[in-house]
């Protein structure tokens, strides 16, 4: 991806830069002071950019917990999620707790509590607002300027901010927190989108591959108890991270 520089890919630039100034100094230790200025001024150079690198402030905001999903492999203690919504409307795939008519009225609990657990393992921060969650089956809807002033209000606050890509059949409650941070703040925005096999299916050609740890995918989806649907994903290859087009 062009414009998504990872850390690993700074470490190596450091890296050369590191074995440069190293040679050049080799050449030049006839001037005692000079080596040990040349790799002190390297290490501050690398502690500076490393700062900024991890200074960064990254979150993401979703709809639903369990939406994190689409950006699994950056899921660390350096971002924070906001969930919109609690999900109450995933009731109906929670039949590993029973029946989903009994589950409904315990659903927004349970959710909350599988995305503490999921945040715990990553290490990430989480909050939720209570904004309702919609799908074709519910009569209700949220107030977009109410979401969309909350979305800037947060993005203010940080250098990147992920959510879901618009692409596909996705939910239109991501459709229409892609398109807002499209509109905020689009040099800010970096979408994820999950695939099964192979990258190329999601129709997007600027992207970065994100493959699935396979520990933490197992992890992710067992930890998804009350949806039932995540059971199909335990199979997927990872996800892409992509700027808006």
């Amino acid at each position: 991806m062009k414009n998504l520089v990872t850390y690993k890919k700074f470490n190596e630039e450091i890296s050369k830069k590191g074995v440069l100034t190293a040679a050049l100094a080799g050449t030049l230790a006839f001037s005692g002071g000079l080596t040990g200025y040349m790799n002190h001024e390297t290490d501050k150079m690398k502690q500076s950019c490393e700062s900024k690198v991890e200074d960064k402030r990254k979150c993401a905001i979703f709809a639903h917990p369990d939406d994190e999903f689409n950006i699994l492999t950056v899921l660390d203690s350096s971002i924070d999620i906001f969930y919109l919504t609690s999900g109450e409307e995933g009731w109906r795939h929670s039949h590993e707790y029973g029946n989903p008519e009994d589950v409904k009225k315990d659903i927004v609990s349970i959710r909350r509590k599988e995305a503490k657990n999921i945040s715990k393992y990553f290490g990430f921060k989480h909050s939720f607002f209570n904004f309702p969650d919609v799908n074709n089956q519910s009569q209700v809807e949220w107030d977009n300027n109410r979401v969309k002033k909350l979305i800037e209000d947060i993005s203010s606050d940080y250098d990147e901010v992920y959510t879901i890509g618009p692409i596909g059949r996705e939910h239109h409650q991501h459709m229409q927190i892609a398109l807002m941070l499209k509109e905020i703040c689009p040099e800010k925005t970096v979408y994820g989108n999950w695939y099964r096999e192979n990258p190329s299916e999601t129709g997007i050609d600027d992207y970065e591959n994100c493959p699935f740890v396979e520990k933490d995918l197992h992890f992710f989806v067992d930890a998804l108890k009350s949806q039932g649907t995540m059971k199909g994903t335990r199979d997927f290859k990872g996800h892409i991270l992509w700027r808006p087009q």
